[in-house]
Protein backbone atom coordinates (compact mmCIF):
# COMPACT_ATOMS: atom_id res chain seq x y z
CA UNK A 1 0.00 0.00 0.00
CA UNK A 2 1.42 3.64 -0.49
CA UNK A 3 1.42 6.38 2.02
CA UNK A 4 0.08 9.27 1.54
CA UNK A 5 3.37 10.82 0.40
CA UNK A 6 4.16 8.36 -1.90
CA UNK A 7 0.60 8.83 -3.61
CA UNK A 8 1.04 12.85 -3.72
CA UNK A 9 4.76 12.18 -5.04
CA UNK A 10 3.56 10.00 -7.66
CA UNK A 11 0.41 12.29 -8.54
CA UNK A 12 2.76 15.25 -8.88
CA UNK A 13 5.21 13.47 -11.72
CA UNK A 14 1.82 12.73 -13.19
CA UNK A 15 0.95 16.21 -13.19
CA UNK A 16 4.03 17.25 -14.78
CA UNK A 17 3.91 14.80 -17.19
CA UNK A 18 0.49 15.90 -18.34
CA UNK A 19 1.19 19.55 -18.89
CA UNK A 20 3.78 18.11 -21.39
CA UNK A 21 1.80 16.07 -23.39
CA UNK A 22 -1.06 19.34 -23.00
CA UNK A 23 1.47 21.67 -24.19
CA UNK A 24 2.55 19.47 -27.01
CA UNK A 25 -0.88 18.96 -28.21
CA UNK A 26 -2.02 22.36 -27.96
CA UNK A 27 1.23 23.58 -30.01
CA UNK A 28 0.29 20.77 -32.71
CA UNK A 29 -3.25 21.81 -32.75
CA UNK A 30 -2.12 25.51 -33.00
CA UNK A 31 -0.01 24.77 -36.01
CA UNK A 32 -1.91 22.83 -37.65
CA UNK A 33 -4.37 25.99 -37.64
CA UNK A 34 -1.85 28.25 -38.60
CA UNK A 35 -1.43 26.13 -41.75
CA UNK A 36 -4.72 26.37 -42.87
CA UNK A 37 -4.68 29.81 -41.96
CA UNK A 38 -1.56 30.58 -44.79
CA UNK A 39 -3.57 28.21 -47.31
CA UNK A 40 -6.99 29.49 -47.38
CA UNK A 41 -6.37 33.64 -45.98
CA UNK A 42 -3.17 33.96 -46.65
CA UNK A 43 0.30 34.80 -45.10
CA UNK A 44 -1.17 38.64 -44.32
CA UNK A 45 -4.01 37.41 -41.91
CA UNK A 46 -1.72 35.07 -40.13
CA UNK A 47 0.91 37.28 -39.48
CA UNK A 48 -1.76 39.66 -38.07
CA UNK A 49 -2.92 36.79 -36.00
CA UNK A 50 0.52 36.37 -34.54
CA UNK A 51 0.96 39.78 -34.10
CA UNK A 52 -1.70 40.05 -31.84
CA UNK A 53 -0.92 37.05 -30.09
CA UNK A 54 3.07 38.01 -29.06
CA UNK A 55 1.72 41.44 -27.88
CA UNK A 56 -1.24 39.69 -25.74
CA UNK A 57 1.22 37.60 -24.67
CA UNK A 58 4.24 40.44 -23.60
CA UNK A 59 1.30 42.49 -22.22
CA UNK A 60 0.07 39.40 -19.88
CA UNK A 61 3.29 39.36 -18.70
CA UNK A 62 3.89 43.11 -17.70
CA UNK A 63 5.06 44.80 -20.84
CA UNK A 64 3.53 48.11 -20.81
CA UNK A 65 4.20 49.23 -24.15
CA UNK A 66 2.53 46.13 -25.31
CA UNK A 67 -0.55 47.10 -24.34
CA UNK A 68 -0.41 50.17 -26.29
CA UNK A 69 0.83 49.08 -29.57
CA UNK A 70 -1.61 46.45 -28.77
CA UNK A 71 -4.45 48.45 -28.69
CA UNK A 72 -2.66 50.13 -32.34
CA UNK A 73 -2.98 47.37 -33.83
CA UNK A 74 -6.07 46.37 -33.44
CA UNK A 75 -7.41 50.18 -34.19
CA UNK A 76 -5.91 50.03 -37.46
CA UNK A 77 -7.52 46.79 -38.33
CA UNK A 78 -10.33 46.77 -41.28
CA UNK A 79 -13.50 44.87 -41.02
CA UNK A 80 -12.45 42.02 -42.74
CA UNK A 81 -9.13 41.64 -41.05
CA UNK A 82 -10.85 42.10 -37.61
CA UNK A 83 -13.38 39.07 -38.55
CA UNK A 84 -10.20 36.78 -39.75
CA UNK A 85 -8.64 37.94 -36.34
CA UNK A 86 -11.38 37.14 -33.79
CA UNK A 87 -12.30 33.85 -35.95
CA UNK A 88 -8.81 32.89 -35.82
CA UNK A 89 -8.52 32.69 -31.74
CA UNK A 90 -12.28 31.37 -31.30
CA UNK A 91 -11.15 28.55 -33.60
CA UNK A 92 -7.73 28.51 -31.68
CA UNK A 93 -9.39 28.25 -28.12
CA UNK A 94 -11.65 25.64 -29.17
CA UNK A 95 -8.88 23.86 -30.54
CA UNK A 96 -7.24 24.52 -26.99
CA UNK A 97 -10.56 23.19 -25.33
CA UNK A 98 -10.20 19.72 -26.25
CA UNK A 99 -6.88 19.00 -25.90
CA UNK A 100 -7.41 20.30 -22.11
CA UNK A 101 -10.47 17.77 -22.24
CA UNK A 102 -8.60 15.44 -23.03
CA UNK A 103 -5.30 15.98 -20.60
CA UNK A 104 -8.65 15.83 -18.07
CA UNK A 105 -9.77 12.07 -19.48
CA UNK A 106 -5.76 11.06 -19.33
CA UNK A 107 -5.45 12.33 -15.82
CA UNK A 108 -7.98 10.40 -15.02
CA UNK A 109 -7.33 7.32 -16.34
CA UNK A 110 -3.78 7.47 -15.17
CA UNK A 111 -4.92 8.40 -11.48
CA UNK A 112 -7.30 5.20 -12.58
CA UNK A 113 -3.85 3.32 -12.79
CA UNK A 114 -2.21 4.33 -9.91
CA UNK A 115 -4.90 3.48 -7.62
CA UNK A 116 -5.68 0.32 -8.81
CA UNK A 117 -2.20 -0.43 -8.11
CA UNK A 118 -2.55 0.70 -4.79
CA UNK A 119 -5.65 -1.41 -4.00
CA UNK A 120 -8.01 1.95 -3.43
CA UNK A 121 -10.70 2.72 -5.29
CA UNK A 122 -9.99 6.23 -6.94
CA UNK A 123 -11.04 9.09 -4.89
CA UNK A 124 -14.13 11.04 -6.23
CA UNK A 125 -15.69 7.83 -7.83
CA UNK A 126 -18.78 5.82 -7.10
CA UNK A 127 -16.75 2.87 -5.74
CA UNK A 128 -14.68 5.21 -3.31
CA UNK A 129 -17.84 6.78 -2.17
CA UNK A 130 -19.57 3.75 -1.47
CA UNK A 131 -16.50 2.00 0.28
CA UNK A 132 -16.41 5.42 2.69
CA UNK A 133 -20.17 4.16 3.78
CA UNK A 134 -19.01 0.56 4.56
CA UNK A 135 -15.92 2.00 6.01
CA UNK A 136 -17.90 4.52 8.16
CA UNK A 137 -20.21 1.31 9.43
CA UNK A 138 -23.10 2.26 7.05
CA UNK A 139 -25.10 -1.14 6.96
CA UNK A 140 -26.13 -2.87 3.33
CA UNK A 141 -29.90 -1.97 4.32
CA UNK A 142 -28.95 1.48 4.53
CA UNK A 143 -27.41 1.69 1.67
CA UNK A 144 -30.31 -0.02 0.17
CA UNK A 145 -32.24 2.93 1.75
CA UNK A 146 -30.19 5.27 0.10
CA UNK A 147 -30.81 3.57 -3.54
CA UNK A 148 -34.24 3.90 -2.83
CA UNK A 149 -34.39 7.37 -2.75
CA UNK A 150 -31.16 7.69 -5.28
CA UNK A 151 -32.37 10.05 -8.19
CA UNK A 152 -29.64 11.53 -10.94
CA UNK A 153 -31.37 13.73 -13.03
CA UNK A 154 -29.32 15.86 -15.59
CA UNK A 155 -31.32 18.90 -17.58
CA UNK A 156 -31.35 19.65 -21.02
CA UNK A 157 -31.22 23.53 -21.33
CA UNK A 158 -30.65 25.32 -24.88
CA UNK A 159 -28.23 28.38 -23.22
CA UNK A 160 -28.97 31.21 -24.92
CA UNK A 161 -24.68 31.70 -24.88
CA UNK A 162 -24.12 28.33 -26.31
CA UNK A 163 -25.22 29.13 -30.10
CA UNK A 164 -22.25 26.22 -31.38
CA UNK A 165 -24.43 24.49 -34.94
CA UNK A 166 -24.60 21.22 -34.61
CA UNK A 167 -22.68 20.76 -37.72
CA UNK A 168 -19.72 22.55 -35.50
CA UNK A 169 -20.13 19.95 -32.62
CA UNK A 170 -19.61 17.44 -35.06
CA UNK A 171 -16.35 18.38 -36.52
CA UNK A 172 -14.95 19.40 -33.04
CA UNK A 173 -15.99 16.02 -31.31
CA UNK A 174 -14.31 13.91 -34.80
CA UNK A 175 -10.91 16.18 -33.44
CA UNK A 176 -11.93 15.02 -30.02
CA UNK A 177 -12.12 11.40 -30.82
CA UNK A 178 -8.72 11.37 -33.36
CA UNK A 179 -6.72 13.16 -30.13
CA UNK A 180 -8.35 10.56 -27.62
CA UNK A 181 -6.86 7.87 -30.33
CA UNK A 182 -3.47 9.20 -30.42
CA UNK A 183 -3.46 9.23 -26.61
CA UNK A 184 -5.08 5.55 -26.41
CA UNK A 185 -4.40 3.68 -28.92
CA UNK A 186 -1.11 2.00 -30.19
CA UNK A 187 -0.64 3.23 -33.95
CA UNK A 188 1.25 2.42 -36.57
CA UNK A 189 3.62 5.43 -37.97
CA UNK A 190 0.85 4.84 -41.16
CA UNK A 191 -1.80 5.00 -38.63
CA UNK A 192 -0.68 8.29 -36.72
CA UNK A 193 0.31 9.56 -40.22
CA UNK A 194 -3.37 8.88 -41.39
CA UNK A 195 -4.66 10.32 -37.99
CA UNK A 196 -3.05 13.52 -37.40
CA UNK A 197 -4.23 14.21 -41.31
CA UNK A 198 -7.59 13.11 -40.32
CA UNK A 199 -7.26 16.38 -38.05
CA UNK A 200 -6.00 18.66 -40.44
CA UNK A 201 -8.89 18.07 -42.35
CA UNK A 202 -11.21 18.57 -39.90
CA UNK A 203 -9.64 22.29 -38.89
CA UNK A 204 -9.51 22.90 -42.16
CA UNK A 205 -13.09 22.28 -42.84
CA UNK A 206 -14.04 23.80 -39.11
CA UNK A 207 -12.01 27.31 -40.41
CA UNK A 208 -14.65 26.78 -43.35
CA UNK A 209 -17.78 26.42 -41.10
CA UNK A 210 -19.94 29.65 -40.11
CA UNK A 211 -20.16 28.35 -36.02
CA UNK A 212 -22.62 30.54 -34.95
CA UNK A 213 -26.30 30.39 -37.07
CA UNK A 214 -26.96 34.04 -38.45
CA UNK A 215 -30.69 33.44 -36.77
CA UNK A 216 -32.29 32.84 -33.88
CA UNK A 217 -32.36 29.27 -33.26
CA UNK A 218 -35.84 28.01 -33.46
CA UNK A 219 -37.71 25.18 -30.66
CA UNK A 220 -36.76 22.30 -33.61
CA UNK A 221 -33.15 23.78 -33.65
CA UNK A 222 -32.62 23.78 -29.69
CA UNK A 223 -33.99 19.89 -30.21
CA UNK A 224 -31.45 18.70 -32.75
CA UNK A 225 -28.39 20.48 -30.36
CA UNK A 226 -30.06 18.99 -27.40
CA UNK A 227 -30.65 15.19 -28.56
CA UNK A 228 -26.88 15.47 -29.68
CA UNK A 229 -25.56 15.30 -26.56
CA UNK A 230 -27.84 12.89 -25.69
CA UNK A 231 -27.23 10.60 -28.11
CA UNK A 232 -23.46 11.18 -28.23
CA UNK A 233 -22.89 11.49 -24.30
CA UNK A 234 -25.83 10.81 -21.84
CA UNK A 235 -27.00 7.26 -23.81
CA UNK A 236 -23.07 5.96 -23.22
CA UNK A 237 -22.62 7.13 -19.88
CA UNK A 238 -26.17 6.07 -18.28
CA UNK A 239 -25.11 2.23 -18.65
CA UNK A 240 -21.52 2.76 -17.24
CA UNK A 241 -22.70 4.56 -14.27
CA UNK A 242 -25.40 1.32 -13.43
CA UNK A 243 -22.57 -0.95 -14.40
CA UNK A 244 -20.54 1.30 -11.75
CA UNK A 245 -22.56 1.48 -9.02
CA UNK A 246 -23.45 -2.86 -9.04
CA UNK A 247 -19.76 -3.21 -9.34
CA UNK A 248 -18.79 -0.97 -6.37
CA UNK A 249 -22.17 -2.44 -4.21
CA UNK A 250 -20.52 -5.80 -4.85
CA UNK A 251 -16.87 -5.01 -3.66
CA UNK A 252 -18.16 -3.22 -0.63
CA UNK A 253 -20.42 -5.43 0.71
CA UNK A 254 -20.13 -9.09 -1.12
CA UNK A 255 -22.89 -11.46 -0.48
CA UNK A 256 -25.40 -8.67 -0.13
CA UNK A 257 -28.13 -8.60 -3.25
CA UNK A 258 -29.06 -5.30 -3.60
CA UNK A 259 -32.47 -3.76 -5.74
CA UNK A 260 -30.80 -0.98 -7.97
CA UNK A 261 -33.78 0.65 -9.54
CA UNK A 262 -33.64 2.89 -12.38
CA UNK A 263 -32.12 6.60 -10.97
CA UNK A 264 -30.76 8.44 -13.51
CA UNK A 265 -33.77 10.51 -15.67
CA UNK A 266 -33.18 13.06 -17.68
CA UNK A 267 -35.52 16.33 -17.87
CA UNK A 268 -35.48 19.08 -20.48
CA UNK A 269 -36.36 22.50 -20.17
CA UNK A 270 -35.81 23.01 -24.39
CA UNK A 271 -38.32 25.53 -26.12
CA UNK A 272 -39.50 26.40 -22.50
CA UNK A 273 -37.72 29.49 -22.50
CA UNK A 274 -37.55 31.56 -25.42
CA UNK A 275 -36.76 34.47 -23.53
CA UNK A 276 -32.83 34.34 -23.99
Amino acid sequence: MYNDRTRNSKESIIMETQQELISQQIHLLGNMLGEVLIEQEGQALFDRVEEVRALTKAMRQGDEAAEAALQQVVEALSLDEAYGVVKAFASYFQLVNLAEEQARVRALRNRARANHSDGDPMRETISAAIMDLQRQGVTAGQVQQLLDRLLVMPVITAHPTEAKRRTVMVKLARIAGKLHELDTVALTPDEWTAAIDLIAEEIASLWQTDETRTHQPSVLDEVRNSLYYIEHTLFELAPQLYIEMRRALAEAYPGHDFSLAPFVHIGSWVGGDRDG
